[in-house]
């Protein structure tokens, strides 16, 4: 009798194979009692050989059938473990992107706090300060007044020595005396009051020279306030701005989203290697995919979006993704590196065909490749460069060579943009 596998999940089919045996036995009985009929021993043999060759058939393809069913049933779950996996990490994304939301609320309550704060400081500062302005002010008329008195005390005084002129000689020496000592006395005043009035002015000089650097300050808090707004409405609108949705030959759906951090990456490379990176950038593209593989997006000085695309979804990757990061990045750095922008527009209006020393050879094979302009090529380093078709090592460096001594001479006449290349931005 035929072994049964050992799942049994449908064991009709070996029930009816065990029902086999019977009329098999009963056959090999009639065979012992037909004796010496060898043409009915002979037809009974066949017929034995023929169920026992049936049954095998039937035990091999229920093993088949079994096997197929485990496969399956294996391949269920493993698609139900990675729905499982996909589902976790969709809902530590989601948590993620709550705390990411939390927080950004947080720094707007906590910006928001500290600015109410500081023009509430800047306000007392400023009544304080109008307060001792006009103290000042009231100090000075109070002493401009007393000087007016004793200008107009010394005119009286000049009066009665000349009133006494006529008088008696020891009269009028004694009263002159009197007079000169007097006279003396509120010369004296009169100098100690125009030096207090002139220390008050320059108080009231240094006064309202606080007053502006006080002012200038909040000026300066204000555009900082506002540029930090700008820089969160810009990073809401950038997360929720891009979005790729997808799915699989398996049936998984995939979805890809771009979103801003506030902070910029750092490339640890020789800033005489070229195209060079920009490492002062207050920001950082960051791509996710849904199922939980990102990438950090560098930038070079021609505005090239760089990032690793994982192998995992590599054939899967959203052909508009590079194309959306470009016009970001432009958009981004339109503020903060107007000149860096300037110089890869002057870049992209220098056509192919304008380039002077390239060979008609290069030429064709770069515009093969959709190198249109001088930002194209430029962009690239050698190594990526001689990848082209139609071209080796050689021909790209001595390409890079007269491009970037057009671009050295852009830099002379109208100034190298000023990035940090080669130094932490800490």
């Amino acid at each position: 009798m035929s072994a049964q596998p050992a799942t049994n999940e449908a064991p009709n089919i070996f029930e009816k194979l065990q029902e086999v045996e019977g009329p098999i036995a009963q056959l090999e009985f009639a065979m012992k009692r037909v004796g010496n009929d060898g043409l009915s021993v002979k037809y009974i043999e066949n017929c034995i050989e023929g169920l026992r060759s049936w049954t095998q058939e039937l035990v091999a393809i229920a093993n088949a059938d079994y096997n197929e069913h485990d496969e399956l049933i294996d391949r269920l779950e493993r698609r139900d473990l990675a729905a499982r996996m996909f589902e976790s990490e969709l809902t530590k994304a989601q948590e993620a992107l709550e705390i990411a939301e939390g927080r950004l609320n947080n720094q707007n309550e906590e910006v928001a706090e500290a600015l109410e704060k500081l023009r509430d400081e800047l306000s007392l500062h400023m009544l304080e300060l109008n307060a001792m302005v006009d103290q000042q002010k009231s100090a000075l008329e109070e002493k401009t007044n007393l000087l007016e008195v004793y200008k107009q005390r010394d005119i009286n005084q000049r009066a009665t020595i000349k009133e006494l002129s006529i008088l008696e000689p020891k009269k009028l020496k004694k009263k002159n005396d009197e007079l000169k000592m007097e006279a003396r006395a509120a010369r004296k005043t009169i100098t100690e009051l125009s030096q207090e009035i002139h220390r008050r002015d320059k108080n009231l000089i240094e006064l309202r020279k606080d007053n502006s650097i006080l002012m200038r300050g909040l000026e300066s808090e204000r555009g900082e306030v506002a540029r930090l707004e700008s820089h969160i409405e810009r990073a809401n609108n950038i997360s929720s701005g891009y979005r790729n949705e997808q799915v699989l030959p398996n049936g998984q759906p995939l979805h890809f989203v771009i979103n801003r951090q506030f902070r910029g990456t750092y490339i640890t490379k020789d800033p005489s290697e070229l195209p060079r990176y920009i490492n002062n950038m207050d920001f950082t593209y960051i791509i996710w995919a849904s199922i939980g593989v990102g990438a950090a997006v560098s930038v070079n000085e021609w505005l090239r979006p760089t990032y690793r695309r994982d192998p995992l979804i590599a054939d899967s990757w959203p052909e508009d993704l590079y194309y959306a990061l470009e016009d970001m990045i432009y958009d981004e750095l339109s503020n903060t590196h107007p000149h860096l922008l300037k110089r890869v527009d002057w870049a992209r209006s220098i056509s192919l065909e304008d380039i002077e020393g390239i060979s008609p050879t290069v030429r064709k094979a770069l515009a093969a490749d959709h190198h249109q302009n001088l930002r194209d090529i430029v962009m690239f380093d050698m190594d990526e460069l001689a990848m082209t078709k139609g071209m080796g090592k050689k021909s790209a460096e001595q390409t890079l060579a007269i491009c970037h001594a057009l671009v050295a001479e852009w830099d002379r006449e109208n100034g190298a943009p000023e990035l940090a290349y080669g130094k932490d931005p800490k």
